[in-house]
């Protein structure tokens, strides 16, 4: 199957990259893995023609109510965290609170949104016409693997995640809403690990 392909050519860019920078620059690999993952899955799985994000302004209406579903997934991930106990790994995230930023609450909901929800998701309704559901069941188990690096905790949370922003792609039709969700998800977490640090 395609998306699984592509899949684990994701992982593997993932970990070349990796390997090869520095902790230091761990910013510039992930944009370096999501830009060669996203050229080879839309090489892979994308019709030009079909590939379209709509420029026209997204409407308030739909706006707010993705954004409560996302508050309702982030509450169904934070009580399955609470509920089940996981392994933790290591910390190994960026301490440069604005690199931070640009990576986790800007380039990360648009990366990630473009290749999961755009192009795997996408992929999987139009070109397999996998029924609705099963289709955001798969796209958010291998969003969820994607964050594996990040232990168990963060793969459950953002497969439970990649379940409501893959449903609201399914009600609106739209891109930019998922991108914009995941961003208020993202920059949430933010603003909890800031002043956890502090």
């Amino acid at each position: 199957m395609k998306v699984l392909f592509c899949f684990a050519l994701h992982l593997l860019i993932g970990f070349g990259i990796r390997a090869i920078f520095a902790q230091d620059l761990r910013w510039l690999s992930y944009v370096l893995h999501y830009a060669l993952s996203l050229s080879v899955a839309f090489c892979v799985l994308s019709e030009p023609a079909k590939f379209t994000i709509s420029l026209q302004p997204v409407d308030v209406k739909n706006a707010l109510k993705s954004f409560g579903i996302a508050v309702v997934f982030m509450f169904i991930a934070l009580v399955a965290n609470k509920l089940f106990t996981f392994p933790s790994v290591p910390n190994t995230a960026i301490s440069s609170i604005p690199q931070k930023f640009i990576l986790a609450v800007i380039l990360a909901p648009i990366l990630e949104e473009l290749l999961f929800r755009k192009l795997y998701l996408g992929f999987l309704l139009n070109k397999y016409k996998f029924p609705q559901y099963y289709a955001v069941a798969v796209s958010a188990l291998l969003f969820g693997l994607a964050h594996f690096r990040l232990g168990t905790n963060s793969m459950v949370y953002n497969a439970i995640m990649g379940v409501g922003y893959g449903l609201i792609f399914i009600k609106f039709q739209d891109i930019k809403l998922c991108m914009g969700s995941h961003f208020l998800n993202n920059f949430l977490a933010f603003l909890v690990s800031v002043f956890l640090e502090k």
